[in-house]
């Protein structure tokens, strides 16, 4: 980890939390607690910052990368980017905002925290090789 963070775990209902705090997230350590599996994740943010005067005080969403973006950040080189790109479902979120997270992104500096459950569903295919959806028939 390349800066330090204060990590509190918790359960509700037996399920796991985490929420991290720092001063300064980098852009590897993003990766590795929410990027790397794709957990959706609560970014908040901190006051005085472009992204909460933008979008609110948090935004609920995964990192967004291109499979070359994946695949650099996968391989441990330290990237320079200074922003992160988030597709986010929060349905308050007009398409403009949704589209200017997704494909402008936010600064890692505005991050004062993250909040997610380290849950991944595995994928099911069908015989076809088609992915299944989940809980649709």
């Amino acid at each position: 980890m390349e800066n330090k963070y204060q990590i509190i775990e918790s359960f509700v209902g037996g399920i796991q939390f985490f929420e991290i705090w720092g001063e300064c997230f980098s852009h590897e350590d993003l990766f590795s607690f929410v990027g790397k599996e794709q957990f959706m994740c609560t970014f908040g943010f901190k006051p005085d910052t472009d992204s909460l005067a933008k979008f609110g005080q948090t935004i609920t969403g995964v990192i967004f990368y291109s499979k070359d973006e994946f695949e650099v950040d996968a391989s441990g080189c330290k990237s320079n980017q200074p922003s992160i790109r988030i597709d986010s479902p929060m349905p308050d979120l007009n398409q403009t905002q949704r589209e200017d997270l997704k494909y402008g992104g936010l600064l890692i500096t505005d991050i004062a925290y993250l909040c997610f459950s380290p849950y991944k569903q595995k994928e099911e295919h069908h015989e076809s090789g088609e992915k299944k959806v989940p809980h649709k028939l």
